[in-house]
Parts: structure tokens; C-alpha cells; sequence
């Protein structure tokens, strides 16, 4: 985290996002330069459906806390890829046309978490699903909760088939991780 994020609180439960993860769930440290819609460690791509799992729970983690109480006062959004995701990107995430697999960028991952628990909108008609905060956190504490190697596994794919294993409603899961450009098997 740079210095002028570290007074921002949503970057700083993002960050408390990722130690939640090694906690409750699997979690690689991979330093990388992201930015929702790219990734490159040392220079060099490095997309894959791990890392847009890993940044992208810690961006929806952020946004969250503050919607399970936003009188609490949190101020600070980044919109420049440091930090972590305004409401508004995680509502309508878009990166510019690409080669990369829906699973494999970030803020498709962290807007599909979203669209898991904000209200419904009538500019997502694809997004029927509200308040699933906890199955998130029970899968992520759950299934999501192993490594191979020593090596952290999560991803959106893992997700589903956890959310399709606990019995939850598949159909409208699927048509969140479509519209945001995942596809859903």
C-alpha cells in the first residue's frame, strides 16, 4: 500500500480483506501490479483465476463493511487501481475489450461478489440475488478453505461449485457471473 492510501479506511479493509482470507480461507501473497482488469508481476502478465479471486474478495470485503453499516463513517474510494473498488465500479465493471477470460480479471470476480449482495437494480436485470454476505464468507471459510502445494487455490470457479454444493439458487448465480463477463461453467 502507498503512503497516500494508508488514511483511505476502504483501502485498509481491503488489505484487512486479504488477512481475512489467509485466516478463514487460502491466500497467496503474489506482489503484482493490478488494476481491476490487468495484472503483472515483475513486469510480466500474470493473469490467472487465482489472483482476480484474491484481489477481488478484498475489494467486494471493503465495499461490504460499509454497506452493512454506512453510518460508520468510512471515507476513501480509489477508482485508479490502487486501494480498492468504488460501489459504482463493482456495480457496472468494465475493462477494455481483451483476450483475458472473464474468470481471470479481478473486477468481473468482485463484481459478480457484488451483485451477490447489493440491492437489485433495474440497470442489472441479471442481478436478482441480494444479501448473500454470509454464504460468501461460509464458503470462503468452507470449501475455499484449502491449498494445494502450500499454494492457494480460490477461485470464481471453485465458488460456484461450493454455491451449487450448499443448495443455492444456480440459475441467478449464473446470470450474475455472465453479465459480468464470467462464464458461468
Amino acid at each position: 500500500m502507498t503512503g497516500d492510501m494508508a488514511y483511505v479506511d476502504r483501502t485498509i479493509i481491503h488489505e484487512y480483506g486479504h488477512f481475512l482470507e489467509d485466516m478463514i480461507g487460502a491466500f497467496l501473497p503474489l506482489p503484482s501490479l493490478h488494476d481491476g482488469c490487468t495484472v503483472t508481476v515483475l513486469g510480466v502478465a500474470a493473469h490467472s483465476p487465482m489472483s482476480a479471486w484474491m484481489e477481488a474478495f478484498a475489494s467486494w470485503f471493503a465495499q461490504a463493511v460499509h454497506r452493512s453499516d454506512p453510518a460508520a463513517g468510512l471515507i476513501g474510494d480509489s477508482a485508479n487501481g490502487m486501494g480498492t473498488f468504488t460501489k459504482e465500479q463493482l456495480e457496472t465493471p468494465t475493462c477494455p475489450s481483451s483476450r483475458i477470460p472473464g474468470n481471470a480479471v479481478e473486477l468481473s470476480v468482485a463484481g459478480s461478489l457484488w451483485d451477490l449482495t447489493d440491492p437489485n437494480t433495474t440497470t442489472e436485470p441479471f442481478d436478482t440475488l441480494v444479501g448473500h454476505e454470509t454464504n460468501i464468507f461460509q464458503i470462503m471459510d468452507g470449501p475455499l478453505d484449502n491449498s494445494v502445494l502450500g499454494l492457494a487455490t480460490p477461485t470464481i470457479s471453485k465458488f460456484r461449485a461450493a454455491w451449487i454444493a450448499r443448495g443455492l439458487p444456480l440459475a441467478p448465480l449464473d446470470k450474475i457471473l455472465v453479465g459480468n463477463g464470467i462464464p458461468a461453467a
